[in-house]
């Protein structure tokens, strides 16, 4: 194979003039190089002057019926989306109309309120922006900031409280967005007044009078202050009934009652089987169940809206026949049985806490999960998912205590959306090595404590940057003991490794960069008696200032086995300075690669040459310098 060699000279001067004239087109690649990567940095630089702009406003509707006595009610969202990093705009008013509510206004709704949940798409009671409308005094519901926005989509929700003696049935509540004041712009949504309206039901309601029995006729009034009447007779069909904030209810002796509502602050414990037709758990309402009832379900319809609590301390099933859990929604585990939820279509964020002395039941099969998988502690035995299935989580996964072992038989497969993180506990991938665990985590993987152990099986697989398109961060401390076992970087995803080191990767087991993937290494050091493959058409990004080696324990890269291909890219970065490339192997052609960059942190910072290196493609240098230490780069 022949190839043009490039000389280098200690004058910087004739080092360029040296290049120009040897190698104009690669001159002319680099030249173009350092101009794309100029323009960036003025682009970037034009954003943080303009700072953040607003992108536009939206409206959105809720259908769903309303309680009479139901307070803070939501009625339409507004999402105003931003985009840029600079400066933050803020919102500095809302005004909406009651357009479609049933006349007059002030029989039908009071206390308007504007509430912010962020970039979180699901509504709760989290923060509210400006002053309660306590009276509608004409048209117009005016709420007025200023809000420093979020960049993304930012989330705003009217509600209202629905007085007890709305007429019903065919009254509705409704509204529509007129406009949005945003840093100097007003909007007017254009989708302002967006199709449907919620419908207020002939239900007639009835509010705790303090942390008492749930079935006593006492413990109930149709007036919030208790200046009403107690019901009649507790299981009357129109009859509803409201646990308000600070009271903590319980039912030990049965019953049955039609609808129930948790506020924000209340609380239900029911200790023995109470039949519900419809319970409604708040934002900071608190469901708990401590009873079952064998092959029956005691609740019709159970609705957990985001940010509601709910423990279940029963072997038996969660007692639903139809659920409504939003993604914000915890739920509480202390005891569980195989069938717990295997009826349910989803959960929200599900969190384990049993008792050190308690068993669970092995193979447990979880549907998905919408949030997080939080495990604080397991009990004997720890927490073991069934096998030959798919659980999928929608949120993080997260160790604060416990074990997670892999299935007895077959093989787990789990999706995680979020991010893998341990702070104490026990995961490992399997029992024995005819069973295995394959995760693929979307976030990042952080490891601060604990044991993390996925080496149990060679057929187990953990994936990070399985799907999506933002880049991923390895981030592993001292305090979690760590023994990996195959990993695979897949194709088009990006992995930066924080801190110093990743691994160590077992014996027999691989650590893989896949064809299009980047694996940016910084300062850390890929450790173990495994294997480390980089393919053709990857990237390996070498932050260490002893470069990449094959054979002496140095580098970023210091498995047992390291298999480099010639078709991958080789980035050379960070501060090291100076930083030498190393002497590494390559296949199926020895010294050679696909490319060479080097993106130092400054002008000034060099790489030194090792070894000679063949290359595909033109050297490319967007910061710093190469110097040949007798070495040279040769051009195909």
């Amino acid at each position: 194979m022949s190839g043009k060699r490039i000389r280098f000279r200690q004058s910087q001067s004739t080092r360029l003039r040296q290049v120009t004239l040897v190698f104009a087109g690669v001159t002319l690649a680099l030249g173009l190089g350092l101009l794309v990567f100029f323009n960036v940095a003025v682009d970037e630089e034009g954003k943080a002057a303009s700072g953040m702009t607003l992108v536009g406003v939206t409206v959105k509707q809720d259908t769903l019926p309303a309680l009479r006595g139901s307070i803070n009610q939501c009625v339409i969202g507004v999402v105003v989306e931003t985009n840029g990093k600079g400066v933050p705009v803020a919102l500095n008013s809302v005004t909406f109309v009651p357009r479609g509510t049933t006349l007059p206004y002030e029989r039908h709704f009071m206390n308007a309120r504007l509430w912010f949940t962020g970039n979180d798409p699901e509504f709760s009671l989290q923060e509210t922006i400006g002053s309660t409308l306590v009276r509608i005094n004409g048209e117009e519901l005016v709420f007025s900031g200023p809000k420093e926005l979020m960049r993304g989509k930012n989330h705003f929700w009217l509600t209202y409280d629905i007085p007890a003696d709305a007429s019903a049935p065919g009254a509705a509540v409704d509204a529509s967005c007129r406009e949005v004041r945003v840093g100097s712009r007003v909007v007017r949504p254009e989708n302002g007044n967006p199709e449907g309206k919620r419908f207020i039901l002939p239900n007639i309601p009835f509010y705790s009078m303090g942390s008492l029995s749930l079935n006593k006729v006492a413990s109930w009034n149709s007036r919030r202050d208790g200046s009403g009447q107690p019901p009649r007779q507790m299981n009357e069909t129109r009859n509803s009934y409201f646990i308000q904030s600070g009271h903590r209810m319980i039912s030990s002796t049965g019953g049955n009652l039609q609808t129930l509502v948790v506020e924000k602050g209340g609380e239900l414990k029911i200790t023995s089987p109470l039949r519900l037709g419809a319970v409604q758990v708040a934002c900071g309402g608190v469901l708990k169940v401590d009873s079952s009832m064998a092959g029956e379900w005691f609740i019709s319809d159970l609705r957990l809206e985001s940010g509601s609590l709910y423990y279940h301390n029963t072997t038996g099933p969660l007692p639903a026949f139809t659920t409504d859990i939003a993604k914000g929604a915890v739920q509480v585990i202390s005891r569980m049985g195989n069938t717990s939820f295997i009826h349910l279509p989803s959960l929200g964020s599900f969190r384990i806490e049993v008792d050190s002395g308690t068993y669970l039941p092995k193979g447990v099969l979880l549907p998905e999960i919408k949030g997080d998988l939080v495990l604080q502690s397991t009990g004997k035995g720890g927490f073991v998912p069934s096998s030959d299935a798919v659980l999928r989580v929608g949120g993080d996964v997260v160790f604060d205590g416990g074990e997670f072992y892999g299935p007895h038989q077959g093989v787990l497969r789990m999706n995680v959306d979020g991010r893998f993180i341990m702070r104490k506990g026990v995961y490992s991938d399997a029992r024995n090595t005819s069973t295995a665990t394959t995760i693929s985590v979307n976030g990042d993987v952080i490891l601060l404590g604990g044991q993390f152990d996925c080496r149990q099986s060679v057929n187990s697989l953990f994936q990070v940057g399985a799907f999506g398109t933002s880049p991923s961060r390895w981030i592993q401390r001292d305090g979690c003991a760590v023994q990996l076992g195959n990993v695979l970087v897949p194709s088009d995803r990006l992995l930066s490794i924080k801190g110093a080191r990743l691994g160590p990767v077992a014996r027999n087991r691989k650590f893989e960069v896949q064809s299009g993937a980047e694996l940016l290494c910084e300062q850390a050091v890929v450790s173990g008696d495994g294997t480390f493959l980089l393919n053709d058409g990857a990237t390996i990004g070498i932050g260490h200032q002893e470069g990449l080696h094959s054979r002496s324990n140095a580098g970023n890269v210091r498995t047992a086995e390291r298999i480099y291909h010639a078709g991958a890219t080789y980035l050379f970065y960070t501060e090291s300075d100076p930083q030498v490339t190393g002497k590494f192997d390559t296949w199926p052609a020895n010294q050679a690669i696909r490319r060479m960059v080097v993106k130092k942190a400054y002008p000034s910072q060099a790489v030194w040459l090792s070894q000679d290196i063949r290359l595909a493609e033109p050297c490319r240098v967007t910061m710093g310098d190469v110097r040949p230490n007798g070495f040279a780069l040769l051009q195909d």
